[in-house]
């Protein structure tokens, strides 16, 4: 693998129609996914999702949602991939009222996530940190 290139790679897969906020928490679950783009095994330990966060024309409206930080390790063949859900947060980050929603318009979505490569799956080997980024997305919110 070239130097620079990540051996993961995020893409996210959204719903056709718009995003919705779902009462009380205002947010809506999306699928992610995670594809192993290097040449060797993978085995990784990351949390259960991707931490997203919302833009509009340039400018962060929201942060990640909270997760509860619960590590899981997995083996990722080459050309893999795995899906699971991610949380997105429609709560508005700036000053607003609490509880505030995202307006119905068009949005970006950027995706990070943190994983442990721990090297062979017998404990042998190196172990590095690579925080995996990607977007944006186009979406809209109804």
């Amino acid at each position: 693998m070239a130097k620079g290139h990540l051996p993961l790679q995020l893409t996210a897969i959204l719903p056709s129609g718009p995003l919705t906020a779902g009462a009380p928490l205002l947010r809506a679950q999306i699928d992610v996914r995670v594809t192993n783009v290097s040449a060797s095994l993978l085995h990784r330990m990351t949390d259960h999702a991707a931490k997203l966060t919302v833009a509009q024309n340039g400018i962060v409206v929201t942060t990640p949602a909270p997760q509860r930080g619960s590590g899981r390790v997995y083996l990722l063949q080459p050309g893999a991939s795995q899906e699971y859900k991610s949380s997105v947060n429609l709560r508005r980050c700036d000053r607003a009222p609490d509880g505030v929603s995202l307006r119905p318009a068009s949005y970006q979505l950027y995706a990070a996530q943190p994983f442990f490569l721990l090297g062979e799956p017998e404990g042998q080997g190196d172990r590095t940190l690579v925080v995996v980024r990607a977007g944006p997305w186009d979406f809209e919110i109804a």
